[in-house]
């Protein structure tokens, strides 16, 4: 008869595998059967994955991952050529995230990449790339990274800001009405920082953050803060090293 320490294991390793994560969730989508077979050979019986299905190109793609709920839509970097903005922006309805991650070759141009980021894909991985390191990109990005190459970025600024995706001269940028202590903030937005965190790097008390960050969004014409950094990227309003500490 097992005693009652015994009794007291038993349940909490019921109770462990009750709470363990679900399974990621992953769709293929493609115009090459081959790659698609090789991705479901690549991935099946990876444990924490499950492969949900397939779809000829990324437009079907895109759809058949919405309508399965699949947590990472898997596709070729050439067929984003054929979606737009809003297609993308289907993905993410609000309540679940469909994160598109795309193989490209690996002479894909840094501006090509920076491209399909700003677009909304969440993750970019060389077509070379081992499959430890596929899984890694599908696992960080369900997690909120960016993947960029063979490496996870935190943000997505600061994925652009390393793609040199900045236009314009850097010694000469645009301030768009800004102070200086207001490019000081949204070079810290651009680097994922919260409110709370810019006050104590900056040695300002949070409400005045707020109150700068306001007017800023006033000033570029901009509603949040994803718009506000895609903004001071494409246009060279910062640089990396304007967040160097």
């Amino acid at each position: 008869m097992p005693c009652p320490e015994d009794l007291a294991v038993s349940a909490g390793q019921e109770s462990m595998s009750e709470i363990q994560s679900p399974p990621i969730r992953i769709l293929f989508a493609g115009r090459q059967a081959i790659l698609r077979a090789g991705l479901r050979r690549l991935l099946a019986g990876e444990p924490g994955l499950e492969v949900v299905g397939e779809a000829l190109g990324l437009s079907a793609g895109i759809r058949a991952a919405v309508e399965a709920r699949a947590d990472v839509l898997l596709a070729d970097f050439e067929s984003l050529a054929v979606v737009d903005r809003a297609a993308m922006a289907s993905l993410d309805s609000g309540r679940h995230t469909v994160h598109a991650l795309l193989l490209a070759e690996p002479d894909t141009e840094k501006a090509e990449i920076a491209g399909a980021l700003r677009l909304g894909v969440r993750g970019v991985v060389p077509r070379d790339a081992g499959a430890g390191l596929l899984i890694e990109a599908i696992r960080s990005v369900v997690l909120g990274n960016i993947w960029m190459g063979r490496e996870s970025i935190a943000h997505l600024g600061e994925a652009l800001l390393l793609l040199g995706d900045a236009r314009g001269n850097p010694d000469r940028r645009k301030t768009f009405g800004l102070t200086r202590r207001e490019i000081e903030i949204v070079a810290k937005i651009v680097s994922g920082y919260a409110n709370k965190e810019i006050a104590r790097k900056l040695g300002i008390s949070e409400d005045t953050v707020k109150h700068h960050v306001t007017n800023i969004f006033d000033k570029i014409g901009v509603y949040n803060r994803l718009e506000l950094a895609l903004f001071a990227i494409h246009h060279g309003l910062v640089q990396k090293k304007d967040d160097e500490d």
